[in-house]
């Protein structure tokens, strides 16, 4: 019976090892658990096998121990196990590098460092390589086509193995399989909806969004006007580059703002003349609003603020859209989809409800499974996510699984844009109306964490910004400004960084805070008696320390509001910098002092500003009032007792 080639390999390893009497590294197992050493992979040629030529692998390594590192070497490694299912693929992924073997041929080998030896912190380069052909002395055994392989390196000191580094890589042979591609175009809020000058120029927390639109929204639309691409738009990234398209402003690190801006607007609009034509094609779709995170704002106890983003006012040159929802890092559980059955999306993106089945229902929410390799969080390696994805989409595509990628960054991008023979693009609706019956989704066990100090930050921000709108006067817009600042902060473009969420939040809201202050607006109530009832009028001023016109109206609170009264005034509009007077009539149904306290409120009641505290006295006889007014701790009794004595006189002749 002939001998298996790899046990010949390892007893024609083992004899040498007998011999020679050295310690050579041992067989591919796990990586030590020690964090002595990292090792990324920065190139794998090819990008898939083909039966022969080279296979080379590229990457660094980086001591991370406090000790210098001694007789290092990197060991091309792979694992000649063929990977023909999911099943195969996912517990591959799950268990990397669990059987195969580094190789030992010369060029498979990479002496690292200097002599071998590598100080703290410091970096090394390696390159690795083996011939693919089947006549070479040592045999890689990646060779049955339709299949994937694991393959990377490994890194010893001496006979130890201390760190090591894997990638799956495809070999298609003659299998031509069908995908397909979903781009997410999304960005980092920067807008900054609150603030503007007196000519309403958009002002930006930064530059930030000006250099997406030259980079990576810019690869990432090019792929988008592919044929068959399906694209999935934030509408508040469609409503900040169209402001970006305008003169604009910066915000200064003092809080100031630039002067007039228009670096980056011509190729704004040149990006929105492309998004507009490409809405015209039937392949484009709405995301959330914001893009916010659907597991981690239903965990967090804001299912509102999801289905408020999932929905757009009528003239929102968007709203008419189909709704696909794509969560952080393909992640969906069974309340995070309950959350939308109000909003019937076209399809809720998933990539944690494994590989079998490509279509899912949820209670009516129909679930589209995307591959993991794209959505993962934080992202891989580029080298090892080109593997990952290449694999599932050949093994996949071999079970009657088409791959899905959804594509958020360059790398990905040009992945989805490389030139593989083997794969056919196809449109997300011809793939899922192949597909076999929606499936019942198996719900992962575990939850995702809320996050308390982003929900908390967002519950004050809503008040600040509900007594913002009932304050300001704004043109009409298709999107109201204060709506645009809390979806954005639970993006998942922050990667659930909620430090930088909630500092959002307080940038955004910044604005709110100022008009809020006590000083913003001043109230003062004017020295005032009067001694008849026809003239029972009271004038109150409000005073606009701030940059906007802002609608309001003073309310009162008495002591004893059965013996003096007075109602709240009419809503009045006061202009940036100016004062407006209102006058207010008391009602005094009985004899005494009352202590009263004047606020400034908006149209819904929300105090602003400081309160005036100040007394009323009242004296009646018949239709007669006589009131008295204390403020500001100034007492007026002089001219009043005189008009007091000289109406109880001409009552006595009367």
């Amino acid at each position: 019976m002939a001998l298996n080639p790899r046990r010949v390999r390892l007893l024609g390893v083992m004899l040498g090892l007998l011999l020679a009497l050295t310690c050579l590294p041992t067989a591919a197992g796990h990586a030590d658990e020690s964090d002595d050493l990292l090792v990324e992979l920065t190139s794998i040629t090819p990008t898939v096998l083909s039966g022969g030529g080279e296979l080379v692998i590229s990457g660094r390594v980086t001591n991370q121990s406090s000790q210098t590192l001694t007789q290092l070497e990197a060991h091309l490694w792979r694992d000649a196990t063929p990977i023909t299912t999911l099943a195969a693929l996912d517990a591959a992924l799950a268990d990397p590098q669990a059987s195969g073997e580094a190789m030992q041929s010369p060029d498979a080998t990479a002496q690292l460092g200097t002599g071998g030896e590598l100080a703290p912190g410091a970096t090394a380069e390696f390159t690795v390589r083996t011939d693919l052909s089947p006549g070479t002395a040592e045999q890689s055994w990646l060779s049955q086509p339709g299949a994937a392989y694991q393959v990377g390196v490994q890194v010893f000191s001496g006979p130890r193995e201390i760190g090591g580094s894997s990638s799956l890589i495809a070999y298609p042979g003659d299998t031509r399989v069908d995908v397909g591609t979903i781009v997410l175009l999304n960005a980092r809020p920067s807008l900054l909806p609150l603030e503007s000058n007196a000519d309403q120029l958009p002002v930006f927390a930064d530059d930030s969004l000006s250099a997406e639109v030259a980079g990576r929204l810019e690869r990432l639309l090019t792929l988008g006007e592919q044929d068959n691409v399906l694209v999935v738009i934030d509408p508040q990234l469609y409503d900040e580059v169209t402001a970006l398209a305008l003169p604009h402003a910066l915000r200064l690190s003092d809080g100031g703002q630039s002067q007039v801006n228009s670096a980056g607007s011509a190729q704004a609009q040149a990006w929105l003349d492309r998004v507009n034509a490409l809405m015209t094609s039937g392949r484009v779709a709405r995301g959330l609003y914001g893009s916010v995170d659907l597991a981690q704002a239903v965990a967090s106890g804001k299912a509102d603020l999801v289905r408020q983003s999932a929905t757009l006012p009528d003239g929102h040159l968007m709203a008419a859209l189909p709704l696909v929802v794509a969560p952080y890092d393909g992640w969906v559980d069974e309340q995070s989809a309950a959350a939308l059955a109000e909003v019937s999306p076209s399809w809720l993106l998933a990539s944690n409800l494994g590989s079998s089945q490509l279509l899912h229902d949820a209670n009516g929410v129909p679930l589209l499974s995307v591959d993991p390799a794209s959505t993962a969080q934080p992202a891989a390696n580029p080298v090892q996510a080109r593997g990952w994805l290449l694999a599932r989409q050949l093994i996949g595509g071999t079970q009657g699984v088409p791959s899905i990628q959804l594509v958020t960054t360059t790398a990905q991008a040009e992945m989805a844009l490389a030139d593989e023979s083997w794969r056919t693009r196809h449109a997300i609706t011809d793939l899922t109306s192949a597909a076999s019956s929606a499936g019942t989704p198996n719900w992962p066990s575990e939850t995702v964490a809320s996050s308390d100090a982003l929900a908390e930050a967002t519950s004050r921000t809503e008040g600040l910004l509900t007594a913002w709108d009932e304050l300001i006067e704004l043109p009409d817009e298709t999107v109201d400004p204060s709506n645009r600042v809390v979806p954005g902060a639970w993006s998942i473009t922050f990667g659930r960084n909620s430090q930088a969420q909630t500092e959002w939040l307080r940038l955004a809201s910044e604005p709110a805070m100022a008009v809020l202050s006590p000083d913003a607006i001043q109230l003062r109530i004017s020295d005032w008696v009067t001694t008849s009832s026809e003239d029972n009028l009271l004038p109150v001023t409000v005073t606009n320390n701030t940059a906007y016109q802002l609608r309001v109206r003073v309310h009162f609170e008495s002591d004893n509001p059965l013996r003096i009264s007075v109602a709240d005034s009419e809503l009045i509009l006061v202009q940036p910098g100016e004062s407006a007077t209102v006058r207010v009539s008391p009602v005094a149904e009985g004899n005494g002092v009352v202590a009263m306290r004047a606020q400034v409120v908006t149209s819904g009641g929300h105090p602003v500003g400081t309160p005036v505290d100040f007394t009323i006295t009242a004296a009646q006889s018949g239709r007669v009032a006589w009131i008295i007014i204390v403020a500001s701790g100034v007492v007026l009794l002089g001219a009043t007792a005189y008009r007091v004595r000289s109406m109880h006189r001409e009552n006595q002749e009367g």
